[in-house]
């Protein structure tokens, strides 16, 4: 019974809040997201998937470009390995899309340029893209 109250709680809550990505009205956001990364596939190795967390601080300032930085944290299953890794990164990101307010949906496309730690050594540069 007290799960269903939670639980009813926090979607009326859910509902109630007001959200808003960042735009020219509130240029200014905050991310956290958890990740799941696999470092397996691409190596030609099987699927090992690594957990992990990423914040960011990104800032509208065009009305179609975000810039942003986001820091990774993994505790990482690389391949040749049996122990988990801790890996580490920073980006400069630029997301270019429809950043208006009046939209329920706003794709975009990003890329940039960031640095990879592997144990909090062993670095290299990098370069994120996607959509």
């Amino acid at each position: 019974m007290r799960k269903q109250f939670l639980l009813i709680l926090l979607a009326i809550g859910l509902h109630l809040q007001f959200t808003s990505a960042q735009n020219s009205q509130f240029p200014n956001a905050i991310e956290a997201k958890l990740n799941f990364i696999d470092y397996g596939l691409l190596n030609s190795d099987d699927l090992r998937l690594s957990q992990g967390f990423e914040v960011g601080y990104f800032r509208n300032v065009a009305p179609f470009l975000n810039v942003g930085i986001p820091v990774k944290l993994v505790l990482a299953k690389l391949p040749g390995t049996t122990d988990n890794t801790v890996t580490t990164s920073a980006d400069l990101v630029f997301q270019f899309g429809n950043m208006r307010h009046d939209v329920k949906v706003s794709p975009y496309v990003f890329g940039g340029a960031g640095y990879f730690l592997e144990d909090f050594g062993n670095g290299h540069l990098q370069f994120p893209f996607g959509a």
